[in-house]
């Protein structure tokens, strides 16, 4: 889909409006506490969703990141008005990705929408390789397979550079302060930054441009295997 025919569809789809939302939270007193709150959202026209979204972007087909409402740590007093909260940076937006269900004909099922990743993410832009970056918080960054519905790898990136930029399959990145390198877009998801296997800059030359030194590309396909679980030359044997 060209950039012209997705703001097309966009244009289409999205309709601005009000939702009265109930909104869950620790209030002022450190209590769970809910009230319904009037808020700005957006939701796709011809009500194909189960409520009203504070935030949608598409990203892929029947794809979307939404927003919603969320709190911060400290919670908020529930006197306050909605501009009052907003003001004193007491309401907090959340985001997390959903895909649509469609019917055998190809038509969308109102309200079926299958959320892919809760809104647990500060923010999520978009990646390339069926991938997005989201963020923790203002400094740490993840790479989450939508495709998938997994998460890759820890929120501990200090950088995050799309997939597919400089080496087809991989993507330039950073743990923490010094730790640098690239990871495969096919890496074995994992719960624990420690085990993320990085590829040097000339590793993944290796692998992605032709290199005539067989040493080198079994060398360098074989820590591929390590981390992927499968060979990235075909002209190497699987491990």
């Amino acid at each position: 889909m060209t950039k012209e025919e997705m703001i097309e569809k966009e244009n289409e789809l999205y309709a601005l409006g009000i939702s009265d939302k109930e909104v869950i939270g620790i209030d002022n007193k450190g209590n769970i506490a809910k009230r319904r709150l009037p808020v700005k959202a957006v939701a796709l026209m011809e009500k194909v969703l189960t409520n009203y979204y504070i935030y949608l972007e598409w990203i892929d087909i029947d794809t979307y990141i939404f927003g919603e409402l969320s709190f911060d740590k400290y919670g908020f007093d529930y006197n306050d008005t909605m501009a009052e909260k907003e003001k004193n940076n007491k309401v907090d937006y959340k985001y997390g990705i959903f895909k649509l269900t469609r019917d055998s004909k190809g038509n969308v099922i109102p309200g079926a929408e299958k959320i892919i990743v809760p809104a647990i993410y500060d923010s999520i832009s978009q990646n390339n390789s069926k991938t997005v970056t989201a963020y923790a918080n203002e400094k740490e960054m993840t790479y989450f397979d939508y495709e998938k519905g997994i998460q890759l790898l820890p929120a501990k990136l200090t950088q995050a550079v799309p997939f597919d930029v400089d080496y087809n399959g991989f993507a330039e990145c950073t743990i923490g302060e010094d730790k640098h390198g690239y990871i495969a877009r096919h890496m074995i998801p994992t719960r624990d930054i420690n085990e993320v296997k990085l590829f040097t800059k000339d590793e993944v030359k290796v692998l992605t441009k032709y290199e005539k030194d067989l040493a080198l590309i079994i060398n360098a396909n074989n820590k591929y295997v390590d981390v992927t679980d499968k060979s990235y030359d075909k002209r190497v044997k699987y491990k």
